[in-house]
């Protein structure tokens, strides 16, 4: 077994003083090869720190994130089919991103993903809106420079955590508090930086406390490069360590 340290920079958080489940999931997930046909499923324990030291123990096909003695994430392979909507063009997303509830209300309003009370570029400023109720949401998203690995491609866990809150506005009807409990997702294709890209997300059912959501990146041509299906649990209030 190989093990390595993470730290969470507090700029990555999602609740205010823990880390955003898709950015969190993403670096537990990062060391798992996927074949074809194949994603990586993360379930979230517990809120992921910021800003502390954790153990990241990596085997052949799964890996756990740790603070000391506390499981926060587990990661493992498993097949992942998932049907995809039609993207909308550049054009018509930046017009659904409008209509984001988050310029109404949001209930995490700092959150590195979709946060509106963040300073100009900190956060990836992905704003998924739709006009109907029930339809997915969209928005677009150019990721920043600094994103990028020494390649010049987008790393994969922003792309895990662009594939976090699009499922969120997807999957309710309207602003809730609700929590990421379980990811699993499938990056095919990483984008340069500074590629303008389409995110949607889109609810695939609930059930009491229970959110299901889908969530995909598209780049300007409508090909797909990554994907993923969620569980969401609605809460009445934040857990101890993320609020």
């Amino acid at each position: 077994m190989d093990v390595e340290e993470i730290v969470i920079d507090r700029r990555f958080c999602g609740p205010p003083n823990s880390a955003n489940g898709g950015y969190a999931c993403g670096c537990a997930a990062g060391p798992l090869e996927i074949g074809e046909g194949e994603g990586v499923r993360v379930d979230l324990r517990a809120p992921p720190p910021l800003d502390r030291p954790m153990r990241l123990e990596i085997e052949a096909d799964a890996t756990r994130l740790c603070l000391g003695e506390q499981l926060i994430a587990q990661a493992r392979r498993e097949p992942l089919e998932l049907e995809l909507p039609t993207p909308p063009s550049l054009d018509e997303a930046h017009a659904l991103s409008k209509h984001y509830i988050g310029f109404e209300t949001h209930l995490l309003e700092t959150c590195f993903v979709c946060g509106t009370k963040r300073a100009e570029h900190d956060g990836l400023e992905i704003f998924a809106g739709r006009r109907e109720p029930d339809a997915p949401v969209a928005a677009p998203w150019t990721p920043a420079a600094d994103l990028g690995d020494a390649e010049g491609l987008v790393e994969a866990r922003y792309l895990w955590a662009a594939l976090d809150c699009p499922g969120y506005f997807g999957g309710l009807a309207k602003a809730e508090l609700a929590l990421l409990a379980r990811m699993t997702a499938r990056v095919a294709r990483r984008p340069p930086v500074e590629e303008p890209l389409v995110v949607m997300g889109w609810s695939r059912g609930r059930e009491g406390r229970k959110i299901h959501a889908g969530t995909a990146i598209f780049d300007a041509a409508g090909e797909a490069l990554a994907w993923s299906q969620q569980l969401w649990v609605a809460v009445d209030r934040l857990p101890d360590g993320a609020s």
